[in-house]
């Protein structure tokens, strides 16, 4: 499958409009603070974005739609504030998604309720305090939560799935090690 790889410093909002068999796009280590929301129009098979390493401050509305095969969304250590529902509902065969090193400090409960294939979620190195545990209620097969490195006070294992690994270490929390493992599998007596 061909494979282009685009490294540019302006963007041009049609850069792309006659390109169709493009399955992978690299947009990584530039100085892109914004895109026009019809960035990736015809790019129908696109499967692979790497926007991670620029300036880019939020993802405009409509940016991934009719991305219907994207499974691969790379948008670390950009400077996002905010993320909302709207911006990956379309996306709904992601698979992973990275949204680390940004300054996130919130998560909206509902933020994947489209992207049941989710298997990794990397929002490592943010700024959030607290985790929904419904932002996972969709999801069928996490493999992957990465929530280390923010400034999460708790977190409550029951919104992790059977057989997922998750990551908190350089967090905030509070919870002795007794009080989670206990919360985590409460049929199991542990003696410390």
């Amino acid at each position: 499958m061909p494979v282009l790889f685009v490294f540019c410093l302006v963007l041009i909002e049609r850069l792309f409009y006659c390109v169709w068999s493009v399955i992978c796009i690299f947009l990584n280590d530039n100085k892109i603070e914004s895109l026009p929301s019809s960035f990736f129009d015809n790019l129908a098979l696109l499967e692979t974005v790497y926007l991670d390493h620029n300036s880019l401050t939020d993802i405009p509305t409509g940016l991934l739609s009719g991305l219907d095969e994207l499974a691969f969304l790379k948008l670390s250590t950009n400077m996002l504030t905010t993320v909302t529902t709207m911006d990956f509902s379309a996306s709904t065969r992601l698979d992973t998604i990275y949204l680390d090193h940004n300054s996130l400090t919130d998560i909206p409960a509902d933020l994947f309720q489209n992207n049941t294939m989710l298997r990794s979620i990397f929002l490592n190195n943010n700024f959030l305090p607290t985790w929904p545990p419904a932002v996972l209620n969709t999801i069928e097969h996490l493999d992957l939560l990465d929530l280390a490195d923010n400034v999460l006070v708790s977190f409550e294992p029951e919104s992790l799935l059977d057989g997922s690994e998750v990551i908190l270490s350089g967090n905030l929390l509070t919870t002795s090690q007794e009080d989670f493992l206990e919360s985590m599998f409460p049929e199991v007596i542990f003696v410390f």
